[in-house]
């Protein structure tokens, strides 16, 4: 009967998962809950603008933001339930834990279609987010990192509109989840009908133009100017272009300043300028080159099957490449703050292929790496202090370690769980049967 039990489904999930969910979910929200005072200002500043919206002043009218509009709903939501900035915190903190949650599910759905381990895929996110806690309830990057995995997912089920719908809504919040849509792309125009992508792409255009337009006509320099501050920004303290200054600066090649900018800490010398109009330029080559990488191995995918749905390996093929594009975004780009890092979290834990463990524990590796810049020694980072930069350094070479691991992992080839575990039953009956004939032979002999 116990057995029975736990071999029932709820919600599409077994229950002998349902347990080891709820005992996650429970250090999600202590942790969570703990770390809700944290990123004070941040948080204090979309108090503000909430604030400010709750009063009928007019984003990007009446006042300056840097963020996209769909920021702005995520900074009111919280305000509905709390007016003063200490119960606001708290709200926005568990705003940001009901978006984890929901990833935890989206995991688990998608990690359940990879046959990947369900205990070890929530267990490797854990581990990953402990360190980031502070940013994921000081910052609002958990949201359109969940959105982009429920459009993945929604691509998993081909529900392609749903996908490209999600994708524009993480656009709205947080622009980089548009650097997916090249490969939803690629993907249905070798598998679907044309007008098909068409429809897609309108989904994703309407749902943008319904986000921005009212902005736009209200005050289109406004709305403008929030593109051209993140635009126009230098080289930020944590890029990797700055850590590779910092380390020439340490050994003596160059002087390098630190500087405070409206926006943040930014490098600062001689060169620091070209080098931000050039990392513009290598930013778009990168992804090019991703985007060429799934034109050219879309072959070995499968294709969609009578279902009508993406294969496991085309999903978990998206997903790779998904994974690969965000990260060279991040190493290429001239900015590169703490709390985008979450931008990958979700998507680690459910990597596939051959290289999916060390991916597993670079990423890990990585967000601990991120904790001990900020927010335990950003300041020290801020003097230049030696071992600051050396870990800011190992930080940003991982993240390109986990692009090139991304590249070499083998999904597609056939090296998913599936295929390895019906190799292993293979070889298990291939020596019943030796094991088998020994036996006859030797009651023969007898």
């Amino acid at each position: 009967m116990a057995r029975t039990f736990w071999r029932q489904s709820f919600w599409g999930i077994e229950s002998r998962y349902w347990l080891f969910i709820l005992v996650i979910i429970g250090i999600h929200a202590f942790a969570f809950s703990d770390n809700a005072n944290l990123g004070q200002y941040d948080v204090s500043l979309y108090y503000k603008y909430a604030n400010w919206m709750f009063q009928g002043f007019v984003p990007y009218h009446d006042f300056a933001v840097e963020y996209p509009p769909g920021a702005l709903l995520v900074f009111a939501i919280p305000r509905l339930f709390a007016a003063g900035f200490t119960p606001y915190s708290l709200a926005f903190a568990l705003e940001m834990l009901a978006f984890d949650i929901i990833g935890i599910f989206l995991m688990v759905a998608l990690a359940r279609r990879f046959r990947l381990s369900v205990w070890l895929t929530l267990l490797v996110y854990t581990i990953a987010l402990w360190p980031i806690v502070p940013l994921a309830v000081g910052r609002f990057d958990l949201v359109p990192a969940i959105i982009t995995l429920g459009a993945i997912y929604a691509f998993s089920r081909g529900r392609f509109n749903i996908a490209w719908l999600l994708l524009a809504a993480g656009t709205l919040v947080k622009i980089y989840p548009v650097i997916l849509a090249p490969l939803f792309l690629i993907y249905q125009l070798k598998y679907l009908p044309r007008w098909r992508s068409v429809m897609s792409v309108g989904v994703f255009a309407a749902l943008f133009l319904v986000g921005t337009v009212p902005f736009a006509v209200l005050d289109a320099a406004g709305l403008w100017h929030s593109v051209a501050v993140q635009a126009g920004r230098g080289l930020q303290l944590e890029s990797s272009y700055s850590s590779i200054l910092l380390l020439a600066d340490k050994l003596g090649l160059t002087q390098i300043q630190v500087i405070l900018t409206s926006t943040s800490y930014n490098v600062s010398s001689s060169v620091t300028a070209a080098i931000a109009r050039l990392s513009d330029y290598i930013l778009v080559a990168g992804l090019l080159g991703v985007y060429a990488w799934y034109f050219f191995r879309r072959r070995l995918v499968d294709g969609l099957g009578k279902s009508r749905t993406p294969s496991s390996r085309d999903t978990a093929s998206m997903l790779n490449h998904g994974f690969l594009a965000i990260a060279v975004f991040l190493f290429t780009s001239k900015v590169l703050s703490p709390q985008y890092m979450i931008w990958l979290l979700p998507l680690a834990p459910i990597f596939t292929g051959t290289t999916r463990g060390a991916v597993w524990a670079m990423f890990i590796m990585a967000s601990w790496l991120t904790w001990y810049i900020y927010p335990a020694h950003y300041f020290g980072l801020v003097d230049k202090k030696l071992f600051a930069v050396v870990v800011l350094s190992l930080r940003n070479a991982i993240l390109a370690f986990l692009a090139a691991a991304a590249v070499a992992s083998k999904v597609d080839a056939g090296s998913s769980s599936t295929d390895k575990r019906n190799g292993i039953l293979a070889w298990l009956t291939r020596v019943k049967l030796i094991l088998a004939k020994w036996q006859s032979s030797a009651r023969n002999k007898r």
